[in-house]
């Protein structure tokens, strides 16, 4: 995971990480960070993928306004969890109102929803164990956007593969 702060004249920040720069690995494999958010305390928070050797798993990362790793999320800062059998990817990142992590993303070739708590646990309030699948068509799907209405309710949008192409898809 690479992560990079500028300066507004564009140069880079050097009380960020190493020059302005920052380079986390997770596994053996790929990394891939596809979604960042800076909390209102300053730390940002990336959401992504983590190759495990077979296939990919969802990847959370912390880091403190300075660019290193937040101990306080998960203990490490990292995090990579498998949610479904086969590849797990997260591809949107959003924090509530009282400061929980929401992921949506793909799991299984099934849409994929997650909350996750500030110290980087799964909100089990949420569905019971902090994830759940919703599969949207009989072909491959991925959420690639989150948003959280004024009632508190999660959309999702994304594509489902119907089999010839992918369509819009919501849920």
């Amino acid at each position: 995971i690479a992560l990079m702060r500028q300066n507004q004249d564009g140069t880079l920040d050097a009380t960020f990480g190493t020059g302005g720069i920052v380079i986390t690995a997770l596994g053996g494999g790929d990394d891939q960070a596809y979604a960042l958010i800076q909390q209102g305390d300053g730390k940002l928070v990336v959401a992504g993928s983590s190759h495990n050797g077979v296939n990919t798993d969802v990847a959370m990362v912390r880091y403190q306004y300075n660019g290193s790793l937040d101990p306080t999320f998960n203990g490490t800062g990292k995090r990579v969890v498998a949610i479904g059998t086969g590849v797990d990817s997260a591809y949107a990142l959003l924090q509530t109102s009282t400061g929980k992590l929401v992921i949506a993303g793909n799991s299984s070739n099934d849409f994929l929803i997650a909350r996750f708590n500030n110290d980087g646990s799964f909100d089990t309030s949420f569905d019971s164990d902090g994830k759940a699948t919703v599969a949207v068509s009989a072909g491959f799907e991925t959420a690639q956007a989150l948003t959280q209405q004024a009632d508190g309710k999660y959309v999702l949008a994304g594509y489902a593969n119907n089999g010839t192409n992918a369509d819009v898809a919501l849920a």
